[in-house]
């Protein structure tokens, strides 16, 4: 219960009110009436606590308003305000105002919504939900006051003249929710509507002089208790989301004032970080980002010959590679022949196989000269099921591997049983034989080769089989007197010469017979070409078995891989090395362009590697470069930039668990690039990599490998361990690129400790033909010599980052901070503390300090980019970038001195208004 004692208002020497005493009731609708300036507003704001200026005691229950706890106890729980300037929040939505009151109750944010929905509903403006305040009615913008009071569950509520800027029937309206708000609640109005007061009034209050007359009109009051719609939990507080759409509406309405003032604060931040950036020690910093990339010790081994490379190939010789299979016998299984030759074209009129041995010959389907090329060879015919004769063949008797569409064609030729069983015995007995019909009308020429099949073979596609591992060259060369051609890369002046190269078939994995043979200095001139869908489109074979390797002899002059192994036998201070190649594992001595040279994808998921490929394949080359990929997949690329570059070593310290790999099939990984992965050790892991630079039939560009991670190892970068020969074998052996595509440009040695220049010019002073790089000190010293021009421009830039960061720091503290006053007083009239009022102020400067601070620290890192485009293209050097986290530590540090400059200056406001106990009028 309100209740006034002795309560004596002057202005000077004019006496207000005088000894006036009275006990407001729990429920009712009060009115004060009286012609302006009677003192009818001033007792109202004594009564609500605004005006402290007074004498005499005004308790509700056991609160006297008097005091400052007191008040803002009422407020915050008790009492409730309706003004006739309404005091919204005018740049917010209806809903943000209602919310506001709301913040500190045990509502659930669905909850809120229905209690907002529900009184706007009762009110009529449900529609105006969504609307901003400045855009209302003034009948509707004091409905929404009515709301914001309802919502607060007050036990009084106190109106101001809250028709004094409505017509009739606005105010009709309003006066008819105040009466209905009465029936549960205190509610003491001011008007000089007589009229209205008449008609509505429980309890009249009239101003004669200095006294004040209580008429009873004996109205009757309902008895409807108010339902308890919330209670309320403690002081009331300001969440952040309502102080954000609260600057966001604010930045909205007066878009011209923000705009400038955050476009000039931006742009100095921006030229601080700037200023800060060109003056901090550039060497040292990219000197850092360049050891992140190369390692502390990473040295270089070049060529001094800079005419490195193949200039020509073509075939061997049968007689030359039979002495590499004597010489490798133990892992050379035989020598065969592939004549690399467009068949299609060749015999565009005619390619086709008969049964000759039905009349009228019938077309045996899926069978062409092709399959002669790539026929199969058998060295053991026990290991396979051969259904008719098992015998050493003759150059015109063949098997067929044939499937079942193809058997149940020949058995109703023969009218046999559909069973291999049945086709065998039929050809034990029979002559079964067969022709390959050709013909290429542009040369006139057609051809009939007859052959004898002494069997047949269940495949799955069709397939020639014979046991002499030569047997197409004695088909082209005796039998159709073909001309060839070991000049594989040459015109020839008959068109239908036939180019061929001789292969090796190893028995094993091809990595042990490359490890071999590529550093055995007797085969110098010679390299080996990978089994591939180009040179055989038939039977090439994804897997990791033996494989055909065809044998070239080329022109020119290559990095030699065992230079390595000689240089450590002299050289003992030097560790692990690993191979730089043109398409593997890119590492060229003169720059920072390191890393797989096409992108390397891993991941433990295989279905999901590929969906994320596939995705990524999809991207436009921009799009790519600015690719993020996912967390629990490692991304290797030369072209990457980031410190989430996945990096190959060979490394072999600080091993956590597990071991270094043993052979191709393994990989150690880092423990950084083990937790990016998800991943543990003996799990399998699965890289696929794109060739979007090499000609490579289609369908052959993206590849698939399973491989078992053995080890991790202690470090926090992305990379994966294997020995020195990995660097190739990788995509050689296991992703299968061509060999051409990976010879040696360089080996790069990986120290457990730095290496003097001395000791590297002492080195390099013992080698004739190769040559040894520090890469970090030749780069820190390109630089230093490049960086003397810029001296100026830093000395430029500081000076106007700091003269123009001084004067907008100046302008920016009295900015704005008006602008926020009269929402101040309203929050404090519904009852927040000056904390929360604090926090209002605060969280506005900070917003628009932080909005300038975002886009200055985007300016600052974009200004960076730029910058060190300039440098580094002094020495044409691809630059991994080094971020500016200093410029922008001291970019944020300045931005937090403007922001408690602010705030403290703001503080000293609120302080001083509330020493003075200003007055606020209404009416």
């Amino acid at each position: 219960m309100l209740v006034v004692s002795n309560l004596y208002k002057s202005f000077g020497k004019r006496v207000l009110i005088k000894d006036f005493s009275y006990s407001f009731k729990e429920k009712g609708f009060y009115i004060f009436l009286g012609q302006s300036g009677c003192g009818k507003s001033t007792l109202l704001n004594i009564l609500c606590g605004i005006e402290k200026d007074y004498k005499g005691l005004i308790k509700y229950d056991n609160y006297d308003i008097s005091k400052e706890v007191d008040i803002e106890t009422l407020r915050n729980n008790y009492f409730s305000y309706i003004f006739q300037n309404f005091k919204l929040f005018e740049h917010d939505t209806v809903k943000n105002n209602l919310l506001l009151v709301l913040n500190n109750s045990n509502l659930t944010k669905a909850d809120k919504e229905i209690m907002i929905n529900n009184v706007l509903e009762k009110l009529h403006i449900l529609n105006l939900k969504k609307s901003l305040v400045k855009n209302l009615s003034g009948g509707e913008k004091q409905r929404v006051a009515i709301a914001r009071s309802l919502l607060n569950n007050p036990k009084v509520l106190f109106a101001d003249e809250p028709t004094g800027s409505l017509d009739e029937k606005n105010s009709i309206e309003i006066f008819d929710i105040l009466k209905e708000i009465s029936e549960d609640i205190t509610v003491i109005c001011v008007t000089h509507d007589q009229e209205l007061a008449n008609k509505y009034a429980n309890y009249l209050l009239t101003f004669n002089n200095t006294n004040i007359d209580v008429i009873d009109k004996n109205l009757e009051i309902k008895r409807n208790d108010l339902e308890k719609i919330h209670k309320k939990n403690g002081k009331k507080k300001l969440s952040i989301s309502f102080i954000m759409n609260h600057f966001k509406n604010m930045f909205k309405s007066k878009k011209v004032r923000h705009i400038i003032s955050t476009s000039f604060m931006t742009f100095s931040f921006m030229l601080f970080g700037i200023s800060i950036l060109l003056k901090n020690n550039l060497i040292g910093t990219l000197s850092k980002s360049f050891k992140d990339v190369l390692g502390d010790s990473t040295i270089i081994l070049n060529s001094k010959d800079p005419n490195l490379g193949i200039k020509d190939y073509s075939g061997s010789t049968f007689e030359e590679v039979e002495v590499i299979k004597e010489k490798y016998k133990s892992e050379v299984d035989y020598i065969g022949v592939n004549y690399l030759v467009d068949f299609e074209n060749y015999f565009k009129d005619l390619n086709t196989v008969y049964n000759v041995s039905v009349n009228p010959i019938k077309k045996i389907n899926n069978f062409t000269i092709r399959n002669f090329n790539e026929f199969t060879y058998i060295k053991d015919l026990s290991k396979y099921k051969i259904y008719g004769e098992t015998k050493k063949l003759e150059d015109d008797e063949i098997y067929l591997g044939i499937n079942f569409p193809i058997l149940r064609s020949l058995c109703m030729d023969f009218h046999l049983e559909k069973s291999y069983d049945a086709l065998g015995d039929f050809i034990k007995k029979n002559d079964f034989r067969i022709g390959l019909y050709l013909a290429n009308d542009s040369w006139n020429y057609n051809d009939e080769q007859m052959f004898s099949v002494k069997g047949i073979i269940e495949e799955t596609r069709p397939q020639i089989f014979s046991t002499n591992n030569l047997f197409n060259q004695i088909l082209f060369e005796e039998s159709m007197r073909f001309p060839s051609s070991l000049e594989i890369r040459k015109a020839h002046a008959l068109p239908y010469t036939m180019n061929k190269l001789y292969y090796v078939k190893t028995k094993n994995h091809q990595n042990k017979f490359f490890n071999l043979v590529e550093k055995d200095s007797d085969l110098n001139g010679y390299i080996f070409e990978n089994e591939s869908v180009q040179f055989f489109p038939q039977t090439y074979k994804k897997t990791y078995d033996g494989s055909r390797l065809s044998c070239l002899n080329y022109q020119g002059k290559l990095f030699q891989k065992s230079v390595a192994d000689n240089i450590k036998n002299i050289y003992t201070n030097l560790e692990g090395y690993y191979y730089s190649t043109y398409e593997g594992y890119v590492n060229y001595g003169n720059s920072l362009y390191s890393g797989f040279k096409n992108p390397l994808f891993i991941c433990r998921d295989q279905e999901e590697l590929i969906t994320y490929v596939d995705e990524y394949i999809s991207l436009s080359e921009e799009d790519r470069k600015n690719i993020k990929v996912k967390h629990n997949i490692g991304y290797g690329y030369c072209e990457n930039l980031s410190g989430e570059n996945v990096h190959f070593s060979t490394k072999k310290d600080n091993i956590l668990e597990g071991y270094f790999p043993k052979n191709i099939s393994e990989i150690a990984i880092s423990k950084g690039l083990k937790d990016k992965l998800l991943i543990n050790s003996n799990d399998d892991v699965y890289l696929e990599q794109i060739y979007p630079n090499l000609n490579i039939t289609k369908g052959e560009s993206y590849k698939i490998i399973k491989l078992k991670i053995c080890g991790i190892i202690d470090s926090n970068k992305n990379i994966i361990y294997n020995n020195s020969d990995f660097s190739i074998s990788l995509f050689r052996d296991l992703f299968q690129v061509s060999n051409l595509y990976l010879q040696v440009n360089s080996i790069v040695f990986e120290n457990s400790k730095d290496l003097s220049e001395t000791e590297i010019d002492k080195m390099n002073s013992y080698i004739k033909d190769y040559k040894f790089t520090n890469i970090l000190s030749d780069i820190t010293n390109s630089i230093q010599e490049s960086l003397n021009f810029v001296n100026v421009i830093v000395f430029i830039f500081s000076a106007i980052s700091i003269v123009f960061s001084t004067l907008i720091s100046l302008i920016v503290n009295f900015i704005n901070i008006n602008d926020l006053v009269g929402d101040l007083k309203t929050l404090e009239l519904l009852g927040f503390s000056n904390k929360e009022r604090f926090k209002m102020l605060f969280f506005n400067i900070f917003f628009e300090i932080a909005f300038s601070l975002i886009a200055s620290i985007v300016g600052i890192i974009l200004s960076s980019l730029f910058i060190d485009f300039i440098i580094f293209n002094q020495f044409k050097s691809t630059f991994i970038y080094a971020f500016p986290s200093l410029s922008i530590i001291f970019t944020i540090l300045i931005s937090l001195a403007i922001i408690s400059l602010l705030s403290l200056a703001s503080y000293i406001v609120i302080r001083t208004k509330k020493k003075r106990s200003f007055k606020m009028k209404y009416s």
